[in-house]
């Protein structure tokens, strides 16, 4: 989970270089580098003392969730202002992870992995079901985005990998 947190902090820099001005872009990169340190001391005390709850989804997705409301709130603000479609797509992206999340939390709370093992001898636990979530999130980022991601830096014939 820490890789993915870094990750996150990269895509809330990222998300600063697209949706915000200098000054904003800096302030997204201060706060992805102090958020990613922040986080590596927070799994690190969740690792030594033990703290189940630290090292957990439920521990990460509490540190790590503001993240994602800042991405948000930024693409919702920049197509507000620019009605562009990648932000649009990136709205539903988040709206996406958004319904990830109550999935995985309604599974755990509900204990819908605990009744389909007593009951039917399955065992499919909430992480197995956050797993096939976020499988089924990254088909919709995969189906929303690929049209809109294309590198613009250099289009000449022998950097051409269409027909690889």
């Amino acid at each position: 989970m820490l890789l993915t947190a870094y990750c996150i902090n990269f895509l809330v820099a990222a998300t600063g270089y697209t949706s915000t001005g200098i000054v904003g872009r800096q302030r997204l990169l201060k706060f992805a580098i102090i958020d990613s340190a922040a986080y590596s001391v927070y799994m690190f005390v969740g690792a030594v003392i033990p703290v189940k709850f630290l090292i957990s989804y439920e521990g990460f997705m509490a540190f790590i969730g503001v993240n994602f409301l800042i991405m948000f709130i930024l693409n919702i603000l920049h197509y507000k202002k620019h009605k562009d479609k990648l932000n649009l797509k990136l709205i539903y992206i988040w709206i996406g992870f958004l319904i990830v999340n109550i999935g995985y939390f309604v599974f755990l709370l509900e204990d819908i992995g605990g009744n389909l093992y007593q009951n039917y001898a399955v065992w499919f636990n909430e992480n197995d079901a956050l797993h096939v979530l976020l499988i089924l999130w990254s088909c919709l980022i995969l189906v929303l985005l690929r049209k809109d991601l294309i590198d613009k830096v250099d289009n000449s014939p022998s950097q051409d990998t269409t027909n690889i």
